[in-house]
């Protein structure tokens, strides 16, 4: 049996499906939110928001030296992920442990340097959910997680590729699932499960 997690990113936050594996098949699965920053402190989740001078919704006087603030909001947030990471492996250590991660890209592409990421709502955007998979990334790989990235609109030609099997068969084993845990099981999390299943057939 393996087990395999898959991860979409949020600003604050990812949604994660960890599936238990029994003969490359989805037995289990167990649905989880991973805090990847502290609403106490705004920076961690949105380091490239408050470097621009952004409270929320509300503009207010930018920082004198945005870089610093993006450099310590940054700091926060993996720090935050990598301590939310291991509270959701522990809730996880009845099964054997992750062998493989997925993570789904991003679409954006992020300008070359900071002041043209701050200048435009759209960059930050961009960079913020840049930062957060960076930050997931960073964890993942000092638990010695391998990790397999994804764009999401390609889940039904790897489906085909990886697992030999119809996409609509793939979300009709995945659907006749339920979390254990209790956890949400909507169409993100779905993916994320199918994601992780793709993921330990990528191995």
């Amino acid at each position: 049996m393996d087990t395999a997690i898959g991860v979409s990113t949020h600003m604050g936050w990812a949604c994660v499906a960890a599936v238990l594996l029994d003969a490359g098949r989805p037995g289990r699965v167990r649905t989880f939110r991973l805090e990847t920053g502290d609403p106490r402190q705004p920076d961690s989740i949105e380091p490239y928001h408050a470097a621009a001078g952004y409270r929320g919704a509300t503009r207010v006087r930018p920082p004198p030296d945005p870089e610093r603030v993006v450099r310590a909001g940054l700091g926060k947030q993996r720090r935050h992920t990598a301590l939310h990471l291991a509270r959701l492996l522990g809730e996880l250590n009845d099964w054997p442990r992750p062998a493989r991660a997925a993570l789904f890209v991003g679409r954006g592409r992020e300008a070359t340097t900071l002041e043209r990421v701050l200048s435009s709502h759209a960059q930050i955007h961009v960079a913020e959910g840049n930062a957060v998979r960076e930050s997931i990334r960073q964890a993942l790989t000092d638990r010695d997680i391998p990790l397999w990235e994804v764009d999401r609109r390609d889940l039904p030609r790897e489906v085909e590729a990886r697992l030999a099997l119809d996409p609509d068969t793939a979300d009709a084993d995945l659907r006749a699932l339920r979390p254990d845990n209790g956890g949400s099981w909507r169409q993100e999390e779905r993916h994320c499960a199918l994601a992780a299943w793709l993921a330990a057939a990528s191995r």
